[in-house]
């Protein structure tokens, strides 16, 4: 299927971009509550071992970009952990995050004032069957965030890490030079907007490829300058990006927000729920139950657009989600319509991007 849709799309005269993906199997009870950028094997035989089977198929689907003349390929996307290879002189943040009991204590105390507006429905799990009360639901998904960073940090060993690192960097290093010696494309990788600065191996890709959920405004802003809120957060991230790339083209390998209102508060997240805000102004959203704004993402994106202008950054963008079919607006918060009658006013603004 994927081999004919990459025909189609080069008979049509398209450029093909092709990013490959792994997803953590929800089926496991030791994956509840985690997502495929928490996937690290537990020791060095593991990682190796993770690494060559992952690396089979990386090689299968190079050889199959070389003959179907695939204009770019992704090695990887949001392997977070996987891909975090630089040199560290104290606990990664997330970690530290989850071991911290002061941070996770106020985790707790922050939904209590919610527990009223949360229900069974709110509290869903990829993979298992909703909880029936926030603190058990809370209690679970904590013990699991604890779990994973213990596992990760070694209890606390940097050097350990960093060695650990440095053999992920390796393997990172042996794939793409394989990649290299079957495909003749160019490579990128898709790191995660919050991780691509911990990713050690970009002088071997093409491209920088980020993942682009940038949050673009808080809690506290409202509608009334929101699109000059937009630009100062796009040029702000342009910067640093500009900055960090040295040159070196960038793709946004992700850019998507769904169709409601706040989307661009948390841009990453469309289902479930979030508490953001500062501890003074803490504010409750049920993803589910924001009422639909088909204008506040396509006013992101066409402050996104100027600021490219400027910059002159961007050597691509891959929407998410893009579908000829209205009807998925029914299922999916993240698609945008993909037809000439379409009415998304998101859809004029990334034609912007290609003229």
């Amino acid at each position: 299927y994927v081999e004919e849709e990459i025909q189609k799309a080069k008979k049509a005269g398209l450029k093909v971009v092709l990013i490959l993906r792994v997803a953590l199997d929800h089926a496991y009870p030791e994956n509840k509550f985690l997502w495929h950028g928490m996937i690290m094997p537990q020791n060095a035989t593991l990682i190796k071992s993770w690494f060559r089977k992952y690396g089979q198929f990386v090689e299968n689907w190079a050889k199959t970009s070389q003959r179907l003349g695939v204009d770019v390929l992704g090695i990887g996307s949001e392997l977070r952990a996987l891909s975090a290879t630089t040199e560290l002189d104290s606990l990664p943040n997330l970690e530290a995050y989850y071991l911290d009991t002061a941070q996770q204590n106020y985790v707790l105390s922050k939904h209590q004032k919610f527990s009223k507006e949360l229900h069974s429905k709110n509290l869903w799990v990829r993979g298992f069957d909703n909880y029936e009360n926030l603190p058990e639901y809370l209690r679970d998904q904590i013990k699991a965030n604890e779990r994973w960073a213990k596992a990760m940090t070694f209890d606390g060993a940097v050097d350990r890490i960093n060695l650990r690192r440095s053999l992920q960097l390796e393997e990172w290093q042996k794939l793409i030079s394989i990649t290299r010696r079957l495909y003749s494309g160019k490579l990128t990788y898709a790191a995660n907007f919050d991780n691509y600065q911990n990713v050690a191996f970009w002088e071997a890709m093409d491209f920088v490829g980020i993942n682009a959920y940038f949050e673009l405004k808080n809690v506290q802003e409202g509608a009334e300058n929101q699109y000059n809120t937009y630009l100062n957060s796009w040029q702000s991230i342009f910067q640093t990006l500009k900055d960090f790339s040295k040159g070196k083209p960038v793709i946004f390998t992700e850019l998507g927000y769904s169709f409601r209102k706040n989307a661009t508060i948390a841009p990453w997240v469309a289902q479930g729920f979030s508490i953001l805000g500062d501890r003074e102004q803490e504010k409750l959203f049920i993803w589910e139950e924001q009422p639909i704004d088909y204008q506040e993402r396509a006013k992101a994106m066409h402050a996104l657009y100027k600021v490219n202008q400027s910059y002159k950054l961007l050597n691509g963008i891959l929407y998410w989600k893009l579908s000829t079919q209205k009807e998925h607006y029914n299922i999916e918060p993240f698609v945008l319509h993909l037809h000439q009658n379409s009415i998304d006013p998101g859809l004029n603004v990334l034609q912007r991007f290609v003229k």
